[in-house]
């Protein structure tokens, strides 16, 4: 099973709730990951600078009280059954957004915290 991590960036041009945070998976950028498979297939279409040519979303987009990873996202970055989980770096809005299915297909208990039980699912997620 991959290991995800939520990351926050320190990022001088944005700040407080507005720093990216990175997805790692097994310890590496989501986004260096898609800059590594997307380059061939961009170089064949002649726009190589265009290979994981994305940014991340905010804190307050990412974590709680947010539900954008919990089945409620963001109405501007949910596509069909789908949501955003990197933003095209152009700025367009909806251009070429990284997105995928996030299920949560069985949960378990981790146990009690505060007599109340805390319960974790297990994110599968699914690209484009």
């Amino acid at each position: 099973m991959n290991h995800l991590k939520l990351v926050v960036v320190n990022d001088p041009d944005r700040r407080d709730e507005y720093r990216p945070v990175d997805i790692l998976i097994d310890g590496e950028r989501l986004i260096d990951v898609l800059t590594r498979i997307e380059t061939p297939y961009a170089i064949a279409e002649g726009s190589p600078e265009l290979a994981g040519h994305y940014h991340s979303l905010s804190i307050k987009t990412t974590f709680p009280p947010s539900r954008h990873f919990l089945g409620e996202p963001k109405p501007i970055l949910a596509h069909d059954a789908k949501t955003a989980i990197l933003v095209c770096a152009c700025g367009c809005e909806g251009c070429w957004d990284f997105v995928c299915r996030i299920d949560f297909p069985r949960t378990q208990s981790l146990g009690r915290t505060s007599s109340k039980f805390i319960e974790i699912g297990t994110i599968l997620i699914l690209g484009h």
